[in-house]
């Protein structure tokens, strides 16, 4: 069966202008042609917004369950969210957990991450004069970040995720997609410079 929407947003009811303008970025964004991707049945244009922080029930249960990714926007409001987690949770009952994407939108990563993301554990160094200690390290996931200080920044991280999420939801190489994208922005160029040079002749 296929699943209604490849893509399901969830945000704090605060962050919900951020994860407005996250799904109409990846809405926007068009693949440069020729990448062709192992999920032939996958449009990640099609995108479900869960921003209301509204109570989990068997609505948002069944959204969830046919949703392929899920991308979480952290933050300290989402973090201490019930609704939330109940979603996080539910979640990872039906899909593996490389499924879930972390976008980072305010706070520290420690004060936005949900519990689960965070793993601590003991790791072993070795001291100079061989000795072998233990400390208890915080490990914390790989995820993507919209915090900026300037409009132009926000703009540039937004086109950067943008790309990084298409690429996990398209189950594509990072390397394909960045050679195509050099390869359109040349033919742009020889397009523009072959019209500049028929204006000159004219």
């Amino acid at each position: 069966m296929m699943d209604k929407w490849d893509i399901c947003v969830v945000s704090a009811r605060s962050d919900e202008e951020v994860a407005n303008s996250l799904a109409d970025s990846i809405r926007k964004y068009r693949l440069p042609s020729g990448i062709a991707s192992s999920q032939n049945d996958t449009d990640y244009r099609r995108i479900l917004l869960d921003t209301q922080g509204t109570p989990f029930d068997e609505k948002v249960h069944e959204q969830l369950d046919n949703s392929r990714f899920l991308v979480l926007l952290c933050s300290p409001d989402a973090k201490n969210s019930a609704p939330l987690s109940q979603r996080l949770n539910a979640f990872y009952q039906t899909h593996d957990r490389d499924r879930m994407i972390a976008v980072i939108v305010r706070g520290e990563p420690e004060e936005s991450f949900p519990e689960s993301f965070i793993e601590r554990k003991l790791v072993q160094h070795i001291l100079p004069d061989k000795r072998v200690i233990e400390r208890m390290e915080t490990i914390e996931p790989i995820a993507a970040d919209l915090r900026a200080d300037t409009e132009k920044r926000r703009k540039q991280l937004l086109h950067y995720e943008t790309i990084r999420i298409v690429v996990s939801v398209m189950s594509l190489h990072p390397d394909d997609l960045v050679r195509r994208m050099q390869t359109r922005r040349k033919k742009t160029l020889i397009r523009w410079l072959a019209v500049i040079a028929a204006v000159v002749l004219i």
